[in-house]
């Protein structure tokens, strides 16, 4: 047991040195790059921005050193079960992976809540609309009014607007560009094309028409995830059902887990196992949707 306590703590703290030196390397060329490369990076792999784009508040150190503590119980409960130090470093190994497909998918889990959100926010400015109000005041109103999700950013654009007095750009500027999703995009632009110029009423029924084509997409969405998440849980069945019978098969005979063949044999279950829920995950994943309207500059 101490060799294996020896053997992952020193391969978790080498890993957790290096993430820790990529990353300050990460932050001094950025802070050389010029304006336009910073804004290629600004959704870049960072620590620190994935943890903050997955509503995760705390620092990239406290988030490593949590995955290297999940690795070192992982493979001392391994190496507790199977008795082999070889297959315990590998499922340190693969352990280690899981906290950051955990922030991937709280940040894929936050855009899906924004993206589902656009549907209220295009009826709640419809409702200020109709109760004739200007149609800055009605987008500025969501930052009181809107879904919990969009508060913030319509907060920032509320106060960005009654600084510049620039709808269209505080619109791009703090709810466009920070979130970089094609329902965002396509909401925003439609506002700003719709925008009364000259006393001119705003056309409800585009909002209207904007809102069913949202609701329609986030429906099909949703059937569709719902659909790859049942499908999802045969997958991670089929994971853990494989060491499960290893464990209670071997029980009477435990040192038979230490022979070379069957260290190979666990470590290619551990493998395609892996590699099969990568695979699944992959496959079941839904396409990016092209933001069509990302460069539009189309309005004042």
């Amino acid at each position: 047991m101490s060799t294996t306590t020896i053997a992952v703590a020193g391969f978790c703290g080498f890993l957790g040195i290096v993430l820790l030196l990529s990353g300050q390397r990460s932050r001094r060329s950025k802070s050389r790059m010029g304006h336009s490369e910073r804004r290629e990076q600004r959704h870049g792999p960072l620590l620190a921005g994935q943890l903050q784009a997955a509503g995760l508040h705390i620092r990239p150190v406290v988030f490593v050193m949590t995955a290297l503590l999940l690795g070192l119980v992982s493979a001392l409960v391994v190496a507790q079960a199977f008795s082999n130090v070889v297959v315990a470093v590998a499922f340190a190994a693969v352990t280690l992976v899981w906290p950051w497909t955990f922030v991937r998918y709280r940040v894929r889990r936050h855009h899906h809540a924004l993206a589902e959100a656009m549907p209220e926010v295009v009826q709640c400015i419809i409702r200020e609309l109709a109760a004739n109000k200007p149609i800055d005041e009605a987008v500025e109103i969501q930052a009181v009014k809107g879904p919990v999700e969009m508060r913030p950013y319509f907060s920032t654009f509320r106060a960005n607007y009654r600084l510049t007095g620039d709808f269209a750009g505080a619109l791009r500027r703090m709810v466009k560009e920070p979130i970089g999703l094609s329902e965002i995009d396509k909401t925003v632009e439609t506002l700003i094309i719709a925008q009364p110029r000259g006393g001119t009423a705003i056309p409800i029924e585009v909002l209207r028409e904007l809102d069913k084509s949202l609701r329609d997409d986030r429906e099909r969405r949703m059937k569709i995830l719902a659909a790859m998440h049942r499908n999802l849980l045969v997958v991670k069945l089929g994971l853990v059902i494989p060491w499960v019978g290893l464990f209670f098969f071997t029980r009477q005979n435990p040192s038979v887990l230490q022979s070379p063949g069957a260290t190979g044999v666990m470590l290619l279950t551990l493998a395609m196992g892996a590699l099969g829920y990568v695979s699944s995950r992959y496959l079941m994943k839904l396409p990016t949707r092209r933001r069509v309207w990302a460069n539009s500059r189309t309005g004042p």
